[in-house]
């Protein structure tokens, strides 16, 4: 979600916000979608199912309750899929050098999705990361580095 927040500051803030650089953003959001996000969220399926991602859940948002930070996401969600705060004419209002970065083996965001919002962005630039799924966890830190520093630069 940091790359939407992002966008989102860019837009409403832009004295506060001098570039944006995104990877892998879920940019449409409608019902649909996002209770289909929401029902992933459910901590005693993970707990269940995923014993050793609950923790790592844990451990990644400790001192908070991962549970509660669940809940949260989940109550964001909702809101967003009722009424995106972003929408599709916002973009062309944003006037900061953007990179929007996607793996070309992502799941959840569509490239078709990050291209829309590259076309309508007036200084934008697009990375397509090769061989790269959904999680950041996932994707190759050496090309992720090599096309942040190309764009900082």
């Amino acid at each position: 979600m940091g790359g939407y927040v992002a966008m989102y500051l860019a837009n409403h803030y832009p004295l506060r916000v001098h570039k944006v650089i995104t990877l892998a953003t879920k940019f449409h959001w409608n019902t649909a979608i996002a209770d289909a996000e929401i029902n992933m969220l459910q901590a005693d399926k993970i707990e269940e199912k995923l014993p050793a991602f609950a923790g790592h859940l844990q451990k990644r948002h400790a001192p908070n309750d991962w549970k509660i930070v669940l809940e949260k996401t989940a109550a964001m969600l909702f809101d967003m899929g009722g009424n995106n705060p972003l929408q599709a004419g916002d973009y062309a209002l944003i006037h900061h050098p953007v990179l929007l970065m996607i793996g070309d083996r992502d799941d959840m965001v569509s490239l078709d999705e990050t291209v829309m919002v590259f076309d309508q962005l007036p200084h934008a630039q697009l990375a397509v990361l090769p061989n790269t799924a959904h999680p950041i966890e996932k994707v190759n830190i050496e090309r992720l580095a090599r096309e942040l520093k190309l764009f900082i630069a």
